[in-house]
């Protein structure tokens, strides 16, 4: 999807979706060199979440991309993933 670079570190970002996704999504996406980010936005308290990973190669990046992507399609998208209230509230403990 795109790149960003930040403090020195240049990533790559991917799957943005709605709503923060479970602790499955974040073992899927470590198991191909990837992290989930979960992210709220501070004016609105949206949440919100991708996966990134090290900006590789173009084609690297693509590849890892359609590896996590297929994988949480498989696990029932990201519907399925997505954290449920009471998750996300131990997140915040």
């Amino acid at each position: 999807m795109f790149a960003i670079s930040s403090n020195g570190s240049n990533e790559y970002l991917f799957g943005v979706h709605e709503g923060h996704l479970n602790d499955k999504a974040a073992h899927v996406a470590t198991l191909y060199g990837c992290r989930l980010v979960r992210y709220v936005d501070p004016r609105t308290g949206e949440r919100r979440g991708m996966f990134a990973t090290p900006n590789e190669s173009a084609q690297e990046n693509e590849k890892k991309q359609r590896a996590v992507l297929a994988t949480v399609e498989a696990m029932g998208g990201f519907d399925a993933l997505r954290m449920r209230y009471e998750e996300f509230m131990n997140l915040r403990a």
